[in-house]
């Protein structure tokens, strides 16, 4: 029975684990004839298997959240401005930091000096 809840997760029957030790299940066991008792997992709340412990989002981004930019107050201005960071995957051969964006990390003294301690 663990295996069907695992496999409906998506996941393998030992990364149930955790969730069953932070009470996101309850458990009841089945006593066969032999070997060891079968859990059974329950769960009245809904699932979001990829998030952390199965935790459910919050409402905020649920269907709900469509009508909340009628609420925002008039007058409210702002620009944002996504700026990526990129995490090297092995050693740095002398990369060329010429063409980045002025606020990357990697233009900035002070954390290249403390990368470098």
């Amino acid at each position: 029975m663990r295996a069907e809840v695992a496999q409906l997760l998506g996941i393998t029957p030992n990364g149930l684990l955790d969730a069953r030790l932070n009470n996101v299940f309850r458990t009841h066991y089945l006593h066969g004839y032999a070997g060891k008792p079968r859990p059974v997992l329950y769960t009245d709340k809904p699932l979001d298997r990829a998030a952390r412990g199965f935790a459910h989002t919050d409402p905020i981004w649920s269907a709900t959240a469509r009508d909340f930019p009628g609420r925002i107050p008039p007058g409210i201005d702002a620009t944002l401005t996504r700026v990526p960071i990129y995490q090297p995957q092995g050693p740095d051969y002398g990369a060329d930091t010429d063409a980045l964006h002025p606020e990357h990390p990697d233009n900035d003294a002070a954390a290249a000096a403390d990368r470098g301690k």
